[in-house]
């Protein structure tokens, strides 16, 4: 039996049919999908973001803050009656802090103190010290640190802890203008 060659004509025209008709379909296939990967990938940065924002979200829950209610008064060395009497004498200035820190955030606070700033009248820095959170006299010099007499110390606040502070810090010189400011860290020092 001979195949003529109209029907081997016809059979390779539908192997092409066939053959076209699906490398049609799967290029239809793959186009789609790599629109449906390109337009997942466009995402990414948006939810790149979104997982950014959580993760701080988070972070604020977890870290925490240390929120100041302070007062501040300049005690000048000629007002030492203040200290008890004219027995005891500072021979320096200082600056009264009172009132509380608090733990707002949701972790321990490390390594809690007090930033300590100090300006005269014209502006000139007259002390810059760190204090740790407590009760007491405070140097913010060699001269002024044998005058110290640190009563008690709050190394660490616990979420949601109060430390009353009642500070006094000496310094060298009149201040006019104070800034006190809560420091910490988010985990204990080592060494």
């Amino acid at each position: 039996m001979r195949i003529s060659k109209l029907v081997i004509a016809t059979m390779a025209l539908a192997f092409l049919i066939v053959v076209a008709g699906t490398t049609a379909y799967f290029n239809n296939i793959l186009s789609q999908k790599d629109a449906k990967i390109a337009s997942l990938e466009s995402q990414i940065p948006h939810l790149n973001q979104q997982l950014l924002g959580i993760e701080n979200q988070i972070n604020n829950l977890t870290a925490p803050n240390l929120v100041a209610t302070l007062a501040t008064q300049e005690i000048w060395k000629f007002s030492q009656e203040y200290l008890g009497g004219p027995n005891y004498t500072v021979p320096f200035d200082f600056v009264q802090i009172s009132g509380t820190v608090t733990n707002t955030g949701g972790g321990t606070a490390y390594d809690t103190g007090l930033r300590v700033i100090g300006y005269d009248m014209n502006g000139v820095l007259v002390t810059n010290v760190t204090v740790p959170l407590g009760s007491g006299f405070f140097g913010s010099d060699n001269s002024t640190n044998q005058y110290a007499d640190i009563s008690s110390l709050a190394n660490t606040l616990s979420s949601g802890q109060i430390a009353t502070i009642k500070e006094n810090v000496m310094h060298e010189g009149i201040a006019y203008n104070w800034t006190v400011t809560p420091v910490w860290t988010n985990s204990p020092s080592t060494g």
